[in-house]
Formats: structure tokens, C-alpha cells, sequence
């Protein structure tokens, strides 16, 4: 009788488990993790298992479909039910060279190779293996390595939908074609994923890696087509207006320039404001975009496993904000109560303020209070609101009664 092993890897408890064919076994965990182990073999006790991200999310269920399909169903908030060919996804992650990713995609639905493509993240365990050893092992790491695997995958269905069209299957190439368009227009109509990467820390030899691919040019060249072009072209003929207006107010109060006419300046800094406001309005949309897009996966981390400094540097800004937000929301704490009191049902603006405040103060103070990780990791996004301050205080000064721009203050707002 074969003596029994341990399968350890899970950051926190294990809540659910599902047999898969070909003696391997997927377990779900709160870390928001699923992993498919190889429990059947002479090696299965020293095989590395294959990591699956929730991304967020926390695996209830699991149940295992015929075809190799398995589904997840996650903790709400959010809720979700996840449908993943388990199958393909283990057959691209065992791919050791383009040859084995062309076999997989000859052998796989191209609509199923290119979800899994989509859907895998793979654990350090992936025979693509980066120069950079530094990242080895950590999210960032997995998420480059799925990437590259996408690449590869891309690549290979490109080259078999080629060869389809090349050979006498004309009916096999249209097939293929016919499972991927709705799949890539998905990927174009989805925000997501490019804001993803970038929040996972996605290398950039990942992304040069994936660029060249057919596939993921067309999305791109679907994603950024004439439209944002001309939203780009007529913002730098804004940004231009709005220079030649401040350069003009700049002359006439700090270098004693005459008007041109007698209400110029007020002309001038309405137009001014009216551009400024334009802008304002794009950079806190922008924002308002980027905490929607971060607080609809939001992280799903246990204080449980957190020990020492760690422990309170998660605690205390969170339990800080949720008490400054208690303060302001009590009235409307006591207002419920009394409804609950009187036989109403409360229970959907409860699940409203878990939903609106509790889950994204857990996820993260900052992006509660409007600044997503991901716009405030581009310092950019950092230059933006200094060039507005400043364009705002000098055009707010240069028309107040009684006072005018200082040389100090049109320095800073030209540089």
C-alpha cells in the first residue's frame, strides 16, 4: 500500500477540493489561489503543482466537467462562477518549445488554447524559465511567466490557422477563425487586462515577447483605432491653447504688457478656466476608472497569516479609516437601526456599505480614498496634478480682484 503525502503550498486554509483526470487533483484555498496537484505516480509526491489565481476572488467550490473542464465558484463579494479547460491550460504550461505549443494547438479548440492562454498563471514551476532570478517565485514573476506563455500560444495558433489556410482544410481555418473572433473581441472590449499586468508588475521582456504576436497586435490595433487617436490630437491642441493663454496672462501681469482690447484678460482666463476644467475632469475620471477597475478583483488577504510589524502596518490605516468613516456615516448607522426596529429590510444597504466602503478600506486605504495603485505608481499621473494645481492657483490669482500672478508662481506653472 502506497504511503501517504502531503501536499503543502497554500498560504491559508483549504476550503475545497475537486478530482480531475489523469490523477491530479485541484484544491481551492482563501489565499485566492487554486492548485492542481499530481497525486497519481511514482513521482507524484515531489511534482510541483500548477497555480491558478483568483485574482481576488476566494474559491468556494470546485467541480470537475467532462472534456477536462473545471469550474470554481468564488465568495461574494464579488461572486463568480469560473469555467477553465484545466486540460489545455496543463498542456500549454508543459510546453517546453514552440513545437510542443503548434502540437497543443493542432491538437485543442483555438477559442479553448486561447482562453487558457488568457486564464493561466502559472507558478515558477513553468519550464520558461526568466534571467531574472530576483522576481523567481513571486507574483510578479507568474504573471510575466503567463504572459510569455501567452505569447507562445498566440504564435502557435497564428502558425496553425497559416497552415490550415495554406493546405486543402480551408473549413478548418475558417473554424478556427470563427472560435477566436468573439474571444478577441472580448480582449479588445476589455480595459482590464493591460491595467492587470500592470498592477501585477508584468516584466517588460514579457511584453516585448508577446508585442510581435499577430494575434495580440490586432487587439491592440482594434483597442487604439482612430477614435483615441483624435481624442490624443485634440487634447495636444488644447494643451497648446492653453499654453498661448497662460504665456499672454503671464505677459500682461508680470512683464507689464498693454491689453489688446479692454477685457482680454478676462477673455483670456475664461477660456483658460474653461480648458483646465476639461482637464481636471479627465484626470479624476481617469482615477475614478482606475480605483473602479482595482476594486473589482479586490485582494483577498487574511490578517491571520500576517505576524509582528506586518501585522500592524496592514491594521492600523485600515482600522484608522474605518473609524473616521463611522463617524461620518452614523447617523445613517442609527437611522438603520431604527428601520431594522420597525421591521424593514435592511439587509440590501448592508450589503451596500460592505460592498462601498468595507471590502475597498480592507483592499486598501489610499485606493478607498480615490488613489488606485496603479495611478499612483505613474508619476506621470503625479505631474498632472502639480501642472493643474499650479495652472489653477496662477489663473485664479491673475483674475481676483486685487491681486495678480507673481514671478514666482508663473515660473513654477512654465516649468
Amino acid at each position: 500500500q502506497a504511503s501517504p503525502f502531503v501536499l503543502a503550498g497554500h498560504g491559508s486554509k483549504v476550503r475545497c477540493l475537486a478530482a480531475l483526470e489523469g490523477g491530479r487533483l485541484a484544491s481551492g484555498s482563501r489565499d485566492g489561489t487554486i492548485r492542481i496537484w499530481t497525486v497519481a505516480g511514482a513521482d507524484a509526491a515531489q511534482a510541483s503543482p500548477f497555480v491558478l489565481k483568483e485574482r481576488g476572488l476566494d474559491p468556494l467550490c470546485l467541480a470537475a466537467l467532462d472534456g477536462g473542464h473545471l469550474v470554481s465558484a468564488s465568495k461574494c463579494p464579488p461572486c463568480a462562477i469560473r469555467v477553465r479547460n484545466a486540460s489545455a491550460i496543463l498542456r500549454i504550461t508543459a510546453c517546453t518549445s514552440p513545437f510542443d505549443f503548434e502540437e497543443a494547438a493542432r491538437k485543442y479548440d483555438s477559442g479553448q488554447l486561447f482562453d487558457a492562454a488568457i486564464g493561466a498563471v502559472v507558478s515558477a514551476v513553468t519550464p520558461f524559465k526568466y534571467d531574472e532570478e530576483a522576481h523567481a517565485g513571486t507574483e510578479a514573476w507568474d504573471a510575466s511567466a503567463a504572459v510569455v506563455v501567452q505569447a507562445h500560444v498566440f504564435d502557435a495558433i497564428a502558425t496553425v490557422v497559416g497552415e490550415d489556410e495554406d493546405s486543402s482544410c480551408s473549413t478548418c481555418a475558417s473554424k478556427r477563425i470563427d472560435d477566436l473572433a468573439p474571444r478577441v473581441l472580448d480582449l479588445v472590449k476589455n480595459d482590464k487586462f493591460l491595467t492587470e499586468w500592470r498592477d501585477l508588475g508584468v516584466t517588460n521582456d514579457a511584453l516585448e515577447t508577446l508585442a510581435p504576436s499577430p494575434l495580440f497586435r490586432a487587439v491592440l490595433g482594434a483597442k487604439y483605432a482612430s477614435g483615441a487617436i483624435f481624442v490624443l490630437y485634440f487634447e495636444i491642441l488644447l494643451f497648446v491653447v492653453l499654453v498661448a493663454l497662460f504665456v499672454r496672462v503671464a505677459s500682461l501681469d508680470v512683464l507689464g504688457f498693454s491689453k489688446w482690447f479692454a477685457a482680454e484678460k478676462v477673455v483670456e482666463v475664461v477660456v483658460a478656466f474653461v480648458v483646465i476644467a476639461y482637464f481636471s475632469v479627465r484626470e479624476v475620471s481617469q482615477m475614478a476608472a482606475a480605483r473602479a477597475l482595482e476594486l473589482h478583483s479586490p485582494d483577498n488577504v487574511d490578517p491571520e497569516v500576517l505576524e509582528g510589524l506586518a501585522y500592524c502596518a496592514f491594521m492600523i490605516p485600515r482600522r484608522f479609516l474605518f473609524f473616521a468613516v463611522d463617524l461620518l456615516v452614523y447617523p445613517f448607522f442609527l437611522l438603520l437601526l431604527a428601520l431594522s426596529r420597525a421591521g424593514v429590510d435592511i439587509e440590501p444597504c448592508r450589503k451596500l456599505l460592505v460592498e462601498c466602503v468595507a471590502r475597498p478600506i480592507e483592499h486598501d486605504p489610499l485606493t478607498f480614498l480615490g488613489l488606485a495603485r496603479s495611478w499612483r505608481r505613474d508619476y506621470w499621473n503625479w505631474f498632472d496634478v502639480g501642472f493643474l494645481v499650479s495652472a489653477w492657483t496662477a489663473f485664479a490669482l491673475a483674475i481676483a480682484s486685487g491681486s495678480r500672478l507673481s514671478e514666482d508662481l508663473a515660473v513654477v506653472t512654465t516649468i
